[in-house]
Parts: structure tokens; sequence; C-alpha cells
């Protein structure tokens, strides 16, 4: 005959509390180790579901690459968890995320990009401008935006400037719209940096041409200086300052933003390392500066009336 379930909870106390200490931790480390066991079940057989569900996924996806080369919202969801918890692993031919993607059809980098766009624009974003006119190229803009901050999105609206549409159906006309308007307006504006860092090829192309030809008369100037004597010697050394001072101009203005800015989509290392090559380029510049200034005199300080160091008279050193 069966106790009573309260009196049954008593005895059991009463027993446990009569159990010396070393006894009641060894119960508690056989429990422990219960569990652990019954952790590592449940995780073998979460993974083995996982990896059932990895080939049903991948049979599913060769089915429909046959028809047509998309990926759906719902799939890039499912192979983000497949990425993030590397199942794939498991399936043979597929130890690698690159061969998994291969197994389905697809090439790595077009799958990343894809999961990239489900990064920054979201699940409802994507299914809500699924049948727009928008295609990868336009995505990836749109990606560019978001990190930009001319487009936000989150799971229920989206905003473009001052606009806020909800991601809705009643709204899908103007979110189509908008998107239209915002992407246009890039490529304008893609369009006008592209014209203009062409525009300032060009002037540097002119610039290095007349480079060339200053430096093609600064050898017919030695040359003549030669046979001239000083006064011709001091008009080739002057001219060669001159064509020095055009030839550093047209070189620093590689490193301009105004002429020639980095281009789009640098990464804050590259800007970096353009900052740190202006400041070695004015370092050494300003370096030579000092040292000639102070061995031939500034012309700053000293004018039109500039005498050597070595002939001045009534000053110290």
């Amino acid at each position: 005959m069966a106790l009573p379930e309260n009196l049954q909870q008593a005895i059991d106390d009463r027993n446990k509390k009569s159990l010396d200490p070393v006894s009641e931790s060894a119960m508690d480390v056989v429990a422990l180790e219960q569990q652990r066991e019954r952790d590592v079940l449940q995780r073998q057989e979460d993974k083995e579901q996982m990896i059932a569900e990895c080939h049903q996924f991948i049979g599913r996806i060769q089915a429909f690459n046959m028809v047509e080369k998309v990926v759906t919202v719902s799939s890039l969801v499912q192979l983000k968890q497949l990425k993030e918890s590397k199942v794939y692993r498991a399936i043979p031919g597929s130890e690698t995320w690159e061969k998994f993607c291969e197994t389905m059809g697809y090439g790595s980098r077009h799958i990343n990009e894809q999961l990239q766009n489900l990064e920054a624009l979201g699940m409802q974003f994507l299914e809500t401008v699924s049948n727009f006119q928008i295609g990868y190229r336009e995505l990836r803009k749109l990606r560019k935006l978001t990190n930009e901050g001319n487009l936000l999105v989150s799971d229920s609206e989206v905003w473009i400037g001052d606009e806020r549409i909800p991601l809705s159906p009643e709204s899908k006309e103007d979110l189509e719209f908008a998107l239209e308007r915002l992407l246009d307006a890039k490529d304008a504006q893609i369009e006008e940096k592209t014209a203009t860092i062409r525009a300032n090829e060009r002037v540097l192309e002119s610039k290095q041409k007349l480079i060339v030809r200053q430096e093609k008369d600064l050898a017919k100037y030695e040359k003549e200086a030669e046979s001239k004597g000083p006064e011709a010697f001091e008009k080739e050394f002057i001219q060669k300052m001159q064509n020095a001072r055009v030839t550093i101009e047209g070189y620093l203005n590689q490193f301009d933003p105004s002429i020639r800015p980095l281009p789009e989509g640098y990464t804050p290392r590259m800007a970096n390392e353009m900052m740190i090559t202006l400041h070695a380029l004015m370092r050494s510049i300003r370096a030579s500066y000092d040292t000639a200034a102070d061995t031939y005199g500034d012309p700053d300080l000293d004018g039109h009336g500039w005498v050597p160091p070595n002939m001045r008279t009534g000053r110290e050193d």
C-alpha cells in the first residue's frame, strides 16, 4: 500500500537528514553526473536533429535551384543558423562553408553577401521588398546606406531621412517609391563623384605632362649653363627649384581629398594610413626647411636683403 505523498516526503527528508555528510556529498556527485549525462544526450539529439534538417534543407535548395537561382528570405535565416552553428561540417564533402555553399549550387561570396543584407536590413524588410524591382546591386547600395545613416530599418518601420514608412502591406507602394528616390539620389552622387575624380585625374595628367616638359627644358638649361658661366648657372638653378615646386605640388595633389578622395567604401585603417603618410611628408619637409634656414637664412624673416648667416654682423648666433 502506497503511503500518502506528504508522509513519503517526510520520510525521505528524515532519511536524508540521517545521512552523514560524506554520503550526502556522494549522492550530490552522482546526481550531478547523471544530469551531465542527460545534458550530453540532449545535445547529441539536438545535433542529430539539426544534421537531419540540414540534409532536408540541402535537398530543398537543390530542387529549387533547378528552377530559379534565388535564395528566399526564410532560407537565408536557416543558412545563417547553419553557418553560426557549423553543423554543415557534419555533411560529407562540406567540411568548409565554401564547400557547403557549392553543394547547394551557390558560391559562398554570393551567399555571404545576402547574409550581410539580412544582418543589416532585417528579415521583415527583405520580405517586404522581395517583389520590388530591387536586385542584388540595389540591396548592396541600401546596405551601405544603412552604414552611412541615410537609411534606418527596424522590424516594423523604415526611416529615410525624416520620412517614416511602416513595414506593412498598406505602405508597400510608399516604401517602393521612397527607395527608388533614395537609390536614384545615391546613383547621382556616385556619378558626380566619379566625374569629379576623372576631372581631377585630367588635371593631374596635365601637370604630369608639364613636369616632363620642364624636366626636358631643365636638361637643356644645364647643358647651356656649362658654356655660359655663373649667370647661366644661377638661372639654371632657379629653374630647377621652380620645376621642383611644380613636381612636389603635383605629387602632393594625389593626397588632396578635394582632388583625389579616398575610394568609396574606404576603411578607417585606409584613412589613418593616408594621414600617417601626409604627416611623415610634412615632418620631412619641415626638417629640411629648418636645416636649410639655419644654414642659408630664413627668407620670411630676412626679406629681400637676405645674406648668408656667415656674412651677417651684429647678431648673436
